[in-house]
This record gives C-alpha cells, structure tokens and sequence, in this order.
C-alpha cells in the first residue's frame, strides 16, 4: 500500500496549515537531492513525493478531495458519493470547491469537523451551500427585477416619444 501524503510529510490528517507547511519545508531541506546523502536518484524520487505531498495537503480544495478519496479507499461511503458530470453530487462538489477557493478558511473548518463527527461536517457543508445558492437565487431575482424595471422605463420612455410626435 503507497504511503499517504500525511505519512509522507509525516504529519497528522488534523494537522493546521502551519504544521504541514513547516514539515514540508524541513523535509524539503533535509531530503533536497543536492544536500542529502542518500543517492541523487533517490534524494530526487523522495523530494518528487514531498513536494507532491505538500502541493495537495496545502490547497484547501485539494485536500479535501484528497481526504474524501483516503475514506472511500477505507471502505466507508465517500464524501462525493456521484462523479457524473450532472450529478447533484457533483453540482455540490463543484460549488463547494469554488466557495472554498474564495473562503479557504472553510476548508480547514470542514476538516475539523470531519475528525470528530462527519455527520456534522456534512451537516455544516450542505448548510453553507444551501445559504449560498439562497443568496444567489435572492441576487438573480433582484437583478431581474432591476431589468423588468429597466425594460418598462424604456417602453414607457419610447410610448410618450411615440405619443409626442403624433
């Protein structure tokens, strides 16, 4: 069984962003080809896989996935239980990694929670998209009504026009 990016910076799946980034970088230093002793192939082969590592565990986004993809390997029923491309599931997935992009400090919250009661993280993650595709709903029918508004101001505007040159 291949080592998990966890074991390989030698961290624990509760570990902060600080925590990963700080083995990551004395890891890095300890095992870069050009400073260690091991063979330069070698050092190389290590330094791939604690960058690759680091490159997931400390992208919020990433690391979720990741970490949804380490509990469906453990036979439990994973996080994203649909990958077809128009799935519900997927649709959240989608949402839920372009709300992470701009609030990354939800990820880290997820990821707290899911250690100590997945059915609350669930909880926490479908109330968040819920909100949000509330307030989107709420900002489109605005919008909407702002252009109804719009078009009927014109129509009036040009029925007057019509009206003055006759």
């Amino acid at each position: 069984m291949q080592a998990s990016y966890y074991d390989i910076l030698g961290v624990s799946p509760q570990a902060e962003d600080i925590v990963i980034r700080a083995a990551y970088r004395a890891l890095a230093q300890r095992y870069h080809p050009d400073k260690s002793s091991e063979p330069k192939e070698e050092a190389a082969n290590r330094m791939r896989a604690i960058q690759e590592a680091y490159q997931v565990l400390s992208d919020p986004v990433s690391r979720i996935a990741y970490d949804a993809s380490l509990l469906s390997l453990e036979n439990t029923q994973p996080y994203f239980p649909s990958t077809q491309p128009h799935s519900i599931a997927n649709l959240e997935a989608n949402a839920w990694e372009i709300l992470l992009r701009l609030h990354p400090e939800l990820g880290s919250n997820l990821s707290k929670l899911e250690t100590k009661q997945m059915y609350l993280a669930k909880t926490y993650r479908s109330l968040l998209l819920e909100l949000i595709s509330e307030k989107l709903v709420a900002n489109l029918v605005q919008s909407i009504v702002e252009e109804i508004k719009d078009i009927q101001a014109e129509s009036r505007l040009e029925q007057s026009r019509k009206t003055d040159l006759q």
